[in-house]
């Protein structure tokens, strides 16, 4: 699975707020990777040499579809990318993305490359996790049927 962007970036002018999905333990539910609050962190951007052009959810793939693409194959204005730090542009587009059950406020930093697809997924080279400002109620259902 990718965040499927068109070619084009763009490098951060100023700090830009965005929201991430981790664990309440702040680690990330896809690479399981430990976050720490008010820590600059900087991965590489690269594209995806593989055929899996899965989308993230149903939003990003309608977007796609919106937008005169086909979410099911490789097409040349568009790149796959997997790794990066990815997020999202509002709170509600994190909590709608349903990989974990907290979202945290997080800033990508001025001068930061930042990929966006059509549905307000983002990929960047930066990024600082600033604090929690969601968590979801979970609700365990016990099953006593015999």
């Amino acid at each position: 699975m990718c965040t499927i962007v068109k070619k084009e970036y763009k490098i951060t002018d100023k700090d830009m707020v965005v929201y991430k999905g981790l664990t309440a333990g702040m680690i990330a539910p896809v690479y399981y990777f430990k976050y720490s609050p008010h820590v600059t962190y900087e991965s590489p951007i690269n594209q995806e040499l593989q055929d899996d052009w899965s989308t993230a959810d149903i939003v990003a793939e309608n977007s796609l579809r919106d937008n005169d693409y086909n979410p099911d194959k490789p097409h040349r204005d568009l790149i796959c990318l997997g790794e990066g730090f990815h997020s999202c542009t509002t709170m509600e587009r994190a909590i709608e993305l349903n990989y974990s059950t907290c979202v945290f406020r997080c800033v990508i930093p001025e001068g930061s490359i930042v990929y966006e697809d059509f549905s307000g997924l983002l990929v960047s080279n930066k990024i600082i996790i600033k604090e929690l400002v969601f968590q979801k109620k979970l609700e365990y259902v016990l099953n006593n049927t015999i």
